[in-house]
């Protein structure tokens, strides 16, 4: 199939200009109209809040100075696994700026989830295998079941690194609460009520621009990757500390 040919931009146009440039018929339909406004949002978000997006983005750097800290490291899986930890993270923030919070917080519980993984097979390393193997059978399926619960990962963490331990629990249930699972308090959030001579309706924002819930879910996007580099700490201690990683997160947590 050939590719759509873009929209040609006017000549000496900006690079902004081709930040914009669209294929032939993007924005003809619902969904494609949808996706505009979304990225549209993102911009706003990035004008309107520079303090929180500045943020989100030194979190960001953070990551990948993590990941480089792991060059010729001996335990590359589970720092495979931190990189998709940080995937998580940024398609979070990728919904979040645009108004989905709810959606952007089950992003965000991936990537918790994620570094609780990564922490609970850097300790037992018995289980990588046995999550290797999850789809090779219901039995091997249930055995990830039984070795992966969060409860029993967060009492691990406990014993580990006590210190994280409140936090990291804190801030799971509060993902799950506002968003992470369909509960009450991420339909409210966005619903809206409407009355009229005849009528009464609820409308649900499925883009939500209200400033302070944006602060809300920009300000929790920077405490979950706070506590998963924190936690991916644990994994990699020595090299957190030579690379002044661990430093540097502790510095920017004090403030959150």
């Amino acid at each position: 199939m050939p590719e759509a040919p873009l929209i040609v931009p006017p000549k000496n146009s900006s690079s902004s200009d081709h930040a914009r440039e669209y294929p032939v018929g993007w924005g003809d339909d619902d969904l494609t109209r949808f996706l505009i406004t979304s990225e549209e949002n993102g911009y706003a978000t990035y004008q309107r809040m520079p303090d929180e997006f500045k943020a989100l983005s030194r979190v960001n750097d953070l990551f990948k100075e993590a990941v480089d800290a792991l060059h010729n490291s001996e335990k590359w899986f589970v720092g495979v696994m931190f990189i998709q930890a940080h995937s998580d993270y940024l398609g979070a923030v990728r919904l979040i700026i645009s108004g989905q919070i709810p959606e952007g917080f089950k992003a965000l519980r991936g990537c918790l989830e994620t570094v609780f993984y990564c922490f609970h097979i850097d300790k037992n390393a018995e289980l990588l295998e046995v999550w290797l193997r999850r789809d090779e059978s219901p039995e091997s399926k249930q055995k990830v079941r039984d070795n992966f619960q969060i409860g029993a990962i967060l009492r691990e963490l406990e014993s580990v690194a006590p210190e994280h331990h409140p936090p990291a629990k804190k801030m799971y249930e509060e993902l799950i609460d506002f968003g992470a699972h369909p509960n009450e308090k991420a339909l409210s959030g966005r619903l809206k009520q409407e009355e009229g001579d005849g009528f009464f309706q609820f409308n649900v924002n499925y883009l939500n621009p209200n400033p302070l819930q944006l602060k809300y879910g920009m300000t929790t996007a920077v405490r979950i990757g706070l506590l998963t580099l924190k936690i991916f700490g644990c994994v990699i201690p020595e090299r957190f500390s030579i690379s002044g990683v661990r430093l540097k997160v502790d510095s920017m947590a004090r403030s959150y």
